[in-house]
């Protein structure tokens, strides 16, 4: 194993999550949303968590926690899209029913058909991952 290599696995996980927050703060595409993304580092891991606004700002955080010597392997399984979790929750909802989603609170407007019950509606969108909070003025 090269020295490299070696400086590379040694590097604290602690510096690499400040590293990465940095590159949060200061990308304007990822800064609205740095009150909702959070990152952990366990053995050179990163563990991404949290919201963005759409698939492109999630893809790009991934893509630079990548490229952040020290990174061993991200994963971003739990870290959700706001246009994403807005297109699932429409294919499930009937026509009228609104979605509009922000930071992974649904919002439900429009009008409900006859029939439908806004709780059961709500019940299934909150079923959805990155899915926080569903509210349902109707």
């Amino acid at each position: 194993m090269s020295e490299s290599q070696v400086a590379t696995r040694m590097r604290p996980d602690l510096d690499i999550q400040d590293e990465i927050a940095a590159i949060i703060v200061s990308n304007p595409q990822l800064a609205a949303d740095r009150h909702t993304i959070h990152v952990t580092v366990r053995g050179g891991v990163v563990i991404l968590s949290g919201q963005t606004r759409t698939p492109i700002h999630r893809q790009l955080l991934v893509t630079l926690a990548e490229k952040v010597r020290g990174v061993a392997s991200v994963q971003s399984d739990q870290l959700h899209d706001d246009e994403s979790i807005r297109l699932q929750a429409g294919q499930m909802l009937p026509s009228g029913v609104l979605v509009n989603v922000n930071h992974g609170v649904v919002v439900l407007s429009g009008t409900v058909p006859e029939g439908a019950s806004i709780e059961e509606l709500a019940s299934q969108v909150a079923s959805l991952p990155g899915v926080t909070k569903v509210v349902t003025p109707l």
